[in-house]
């Protein structure tokens, strides 16, 4: 007889360039669903290396080595709870805000490559615990609003560095780099651009709405 399948959670990736609201939707999913599903959030690993002074920008090579080892850790640990501990793991959803795929987007692929045979790692083993995900691209306002995007800039007491023409730019690979993985995934959506996030998240819980019922 053949054995049971490892029953899974519910895994969303959240993906986009600079301005995309990853953020914001990573919490209303957690809002969205928390009553009928376990939500757990796997946080945004590069700002929190950044604000902690523990990676620096002018060093994209060493930074994306570290966002990917911390990265994976966490993957590791959250996901070892759940299949050893977690019943429900079926009631469960997992919300990655990025994953080691954005890391290559930082990087040439001669080097992306470099650094995973650093640290013995494969293209496969960045993507382990990604199988079965819908990624919601959560695109930049950069790529359709860019004077928008500037306006916003301006008034945000967080530094920004790219311009509109980067932040699309950036928005772009990293879509693309998720397309590299495409087989791996239940679903690759994009999410357009809206003015106003609400909009963009009526679209990201309708679309979760059919992905898990």
């Amino acid at each position: 007889m053949l054995a049971d399948k490892i029953k899974e959670p519910y895994k969303i990736i959240l993906s986009s360039g600079p301005r995309g609201g990853k953020s914001v939707i990573s919490k209303k999913i957690a809002e969205w669903f928390s009553e009928e599903y376990k939500v757990h959030i796997i946080s945004e690993t590069a700002r929190e290396l950044f604000d902690a002074g523990i990676v620096f920008e002018d060093n994209p090579y060493e930074a994306q080595k570290a966002i990917i080892r911390q990265q994976l850790i966490k993957e590791k640990e959250l996901f070892d709870m759940l299949y050893q501990n977690d019943n429900n793991i079926d009631k469960t959803i997992v919300v990655f805000d990025r994953t080691c795929i954005d890391a290559g987007t930082f990087l040439t692929h001669d080097e992306f490559i470099c650094l995973l045979e650093e640290e013995n790692l494969s293209e496969d083993d960045i993507a382990a615990y990604l199988h079965g995900a819908i990624v919601l691209h959560m695109q930049s306002m950069a790529v359709t609003q860019p004077d928008f995007y500037e306006k916003r800039n301006q008034a945000s007491s967080v530094v920004r560095r790219e311009s509109a023409a980067e932040a699309a730019a950036s928005d772009e690979k990293i879509f693309k780099a998720y397309e590299n993985y495409k087989n791996i995934f239940k679903k690759h959506i994009l999410v357009q651009a809206t003015e106003k996030i609400e909009e963009k998240s009526e679209i990201v819980r309708k679309t979760i709405i059919d992905f898990i019922k």
